[in-house]
């Protein structure tokens, strides 16, 4: 929960670390994210690289990301993976399965991965089980799992 323990909590706990200027929270499969004052905090477990620092270790309170800057406008997690928005850019990082982090692959990333094809206007990210929507130029792309066509394009491929 970020407060440095791993003791469930059954009341609203403050995370005082990351001060008054939070300006949103998103939660995962185990790991939560938080922008405070333009700055990215990650916590949680890490067994795929979702904390995006390159390793698989977790972290039991929130660890400042500095390798995206400071102009951090949205972050969206879910199921072992994390999409976070600065500049415009998105970046992507965690599980990889059929496809969900957008890059081509379906191999893991550990560290943000830059989603080039998407261009700089990104403005909302959105992921889920196995697969992802992101808004860029005004457009919706989307991509990963499509077994039950929720990917939206006609097919189930």
């Amino acid at each position: 929960l970020g407060d440095g323990t791993t003791t469930d909590k059954w009341a609203p706990t403050e995370i005082t670390s990351l001060g008054t200027s939070v300006a949103a929270a998103s939660l995962g499969h185990y790991h939560s994210a938080v922008i405070s004052g333009g700055k990215l905090y990650m916590f949680g477990y890490n067994h795929h690289g979702q904390l995006g620092d390159g390793t698989t270790t977790g972290k039991l309170a929130p660890m400042e990301f500095t390798s995206l800057g400071t102009s951090l406008t949205a972050v969206s997690l879910a199921d072992f993976y994390s999409a976070v928005i600065s500049g415009g850019r998105l970046y992507m990082f965690g599980a990889n399965s059929h496809g969900k982090l957008g890059d081509g692959t379906t191999t893991d990333k550990w560290a943000p991965t830059e989603i080039t094809s998407l261009g700089t206007s990104v403005a909302a990210a959105s992921l889920g089980h196995y697969h992802s929507a992101v808004i860029s130029g005004g457009k919706l792309y989307m991509f990963g799992y499509n077994h039950h066509g929720q990917l939206g394009d006609g097919t189930t491929t």
